[in-house]
């Protein structure tokens, strides 16, 4: 299928660009003709990736062919505009209308049959023109910059809720896609199934590791006479350690955190190297910083390099950072973490990007990765850095613990086949023609049975054909249309409950049982969340001597629910289209807001309302004491009890479930 994307594409460097890159990449290796419609060699030079010749050269990196398969990626982008053609007053670059321009014409060229834009501007809206203009129908996806900073200024949102009403898809998942729903569009027309996964055969521990005074010696070149002097090319001396940062500049990335707590360390008598493969709007800002610490020395700065080189770096340097702190826009979820994980390196992140991360719950502090509390705290982040650089040895052990404990498996290839899927689909449809400044066409309203499939899939699935009447009587007289979807499917779940009881009385079914799961999906996906609450920054360090003391302390609402099956099988088998088998075997399923629901064993149900029912009076050491107490655990056994109870608790903190105080009485001692 030809296929054309506008987007963002290298040289342009940042995640939207490189999302682009492995898209069109993934999908050309699968045999299909992508063309990239954008406006990348337009980039200024501080935001311009450094592209050898080899890469850009056919057969490179940039555009590749696939032979074997006979797809392609072939890029197409507008140059910086000739002023002696193209001038009118006042002055200006019409982005949207040249992005438009090539694309129509490339699309009527080589009759595309789908569009595929990412970014409102200018991607989206040059791929709004090019589907009007040809009749192609066209998929968006949003970042959180643009949804989240330029649609609510007031003379750009028409606009760009133009783009949004008449995308077939939009690719967006969890709190943006309630924001576009908020917005009024068509919830079937948001498409959650397509998440990004890292390309596994470029991201992992074993490959090529960059030369960095090789490459500091090719930029010296052509360093300019300011440089030469500051020295920002000379070799590093590699007998030190190497922490690695990459992306761009800036405060909310924790740039000048790092290096004030950089010459913390090395005044400290441990100095090491920092090579940043960064540019930014604040790059002198930051050498001035630089300079005022008297650090230089030990400081490098590369250009910005292609995604597909990023391992490299990462496999070159002892430990890599990824400080972003106090972001403005709360939905953006980083990439980088994945990245340094994947490719077996130490990381140093942020506490408040671990929270966004989807491995949250299997962090475990010093030991698969180094967690910073609040880059803001430059004596704490100094302690971090000096951990990390003190014995490069511990450090590729925590890196290698990272990657079994939190990589692999990110799933690129299901991320290629969830896109190529949409796309397809998407390419069989006409155009659509809603504008969410008018009022929706009639809908036909879905029979009880469609609802039913919608709002409770899996239940729908396991339905035996005998239970549909019931089924359809039941939900027939409930209320479908007023409300939320929360609450829409909490009506009809009720309905749809009482039907499946009073079909089995007293005999479970895998259908009921499904039905209360889902049920307690919706429930709680409807709650409001108090996961974002910013807590106080604490030093915690997870081992038993250091919480013994401590009380841990729930955070929020909760809820452990029993089920007669196994749902999670049931439902995993049903959406694979596999033969379901039920087993009788209950489980018990954790839920919280804003968490994925997690299963428990019976010690860590019992942990969990040991520690509700305790409320902060009873320390980790006297809880232990207590499930040694219930599960009849011997002297010998207790280490074991111990290592493992620290290892729950630690992933229920950094998930955001509880945390850890004094108790009460150590209060009064420390107060006395």
């Amino acid at each position: 299928m030809n296929i054309c994307f506008i987007c963002k594409y290298p040289p342009i460097q940042g995640g939207v660009s490189m999302h682009g890159y492995w898209a069109a990449r993934g999908l050309a290796e699968r045999g299909h003709q992508v063309f990239v419609v954008t406006n990348a060699n337009e980039i200024e030079e501080t935001f311009r990736i450094r592209i050898s010749p080899a890469d850009l050269a056919e057969g490179g990196e940039y555009a590749r062919s696939f032979p074997e398969t006979g797809g392609r990626v072939e890029v197409h982008s507008t140059e910086a505009p000739d002023r002696s053609k193209l001038y009118y007053i006042p002055m200006g670059n019409p982005t949207v209308t040249r992005l438009a321009t090539m694309a129509t014409d490339i699309i009527r060229r080589h009759d595309c049959k789908v569009i595929f834009s990412y970014y409102l501007e200018p991607y989206g809206m040059a791929a709004h023109l090019a589907s009007a203009w040809t009749g192609v129908p066209y998929v968006f996806k949003h970042a959180g910059s643009d949804l989240n900073r330029l649609l609510p200024l007031d003379d750009l949102k028409t606009a760009y809720l133009e783009v949004l009403g008449r995308a077939n898809r939009i690719i967006s998942r969890g709190p943006s896609r309630r924001q576009l729903l908020s917005l009024g569009l068509d919830e079937e027309r948001l498409d959650s199934r397509v998440a990004f996964g890292l390309p596994e055969h470029y991201f992992r521990p074993e490959g090529p590791r960059m030369d960095i005074n090789a490459f500091l010696a090719e930029l010296s070149e052509t360093q300019t006479e300011e440089e030469r002097a500051a020295g920002r090319y000379a070799p590093i001396d590699d007998r030190l350690p190497t922490i690695g940062i990459y992306g761009k500049l800036g405060v909310y990335k924790g740039t000048f955190d790092l290096v004030n707590a950089m010459a913390r360390v090395v005044r400290s008598g441990k100095p090491f190297n920092l090579v940043a493969v960064s540019h930014g709007w604040q790059e002198k800002a930051f050498w001035r910083y630089v300079a005022e610490a008297g650090i230089g020395q030990y400081i490098r700065m590369l250009p910005f390099i292609p995604h597909w080189n990023i391992p490299s770096f990462i496999r070159a340097c002892t430990a890599v950072t990824f400080l972003e702190r106090d972001f403005p826009i709360a939905s953006h979820t980083p990439t980088i973490p994945s990245e340094i994980i994947q490719t077996g390196c130490c990381a140093l992140v942020s506490e408040e990007v671990i929270r966004k991360q989807m491995f949250r719950l299997q962090v475990r502090d010093r030991q698969n990765l180094i967690v910073v509390p609040d880059p803001k705290d430059h004596d704490a982040l100094a302690a971090r850095l000096r951990f990390a650089v003190e014995s490069p040895e511990r450090a590729a052990q925590i890196g290698r613990r990272g990657f079994e404990d939190l990589g692999g498996g990110h799933g690129y290839k299901a991320y290629v086949d969830g896109l190529e899927s949409l796309l397809t689909e998407v390419s069989a449809e006409a155009p659509a023609t809603r504008s969410l400044g008018s009022a929706p066409a009639p809908r036909k309203e879905p029979t009880p049975l469609e609802l039913v499939g919608a709002l409770f899939p899996s239940t729908y699935g396991a339905l035996r054909p005998e239970l549909r009447p019931a089924v359809e009587a039941a939900v027939s007289p409930v209320d479908r249309t007023s409300g939320e979807r929360a609450a829409i499917a909490g009506r009809v779940g009720g309905a749809l409950e009482s039907a499946l009881a009073e079909a089995a009385p007293g005999e479970p079914s895998a259908p009921l049982e499904l039905c209360r799961y889902e049920r307690k999906l919706h429930a709680w996906s409807g709650m409001s969340s108090t996961s974002g609450e910013k807590r106080a920054t604490r030093e915690v360090r997870f081992t038993a001597t250091e919480l013994a003391s401590l009380a841990p302390v729930i955070r929020g609402e909760w809820e452990i629910a029993g089920f007669a099956c196994d749902v999670e099988a049931i439902v995993s088998a049903l959406e694979r289209k596999e033969q379901v088998s039920v087993s009788r075997e209950g489980v018990k399923i954790f839920f919280r807001r804003g968490s994925m629901p997690l299963r428990l064993n019976e010690a860590t149900e019992t942990l969990i309302r040991l520690v509700d029912e305790t409320a902060g009076t009873e320390t980790t050491e006297s809880l232990f004491d207590l499930l040694a107490q219930i599960f009849e655990v011997p002297a010998e056994g207790r280490a074991h009890l111990s290592s493992s109870c620290l290892s729950v608790l630690e992933g229920l903190y950094w998930e955001g479930f509880l945390d850890f105080e004094p108790t009460p009485g150590r209060d009064q001692q420390t107060a006395a």
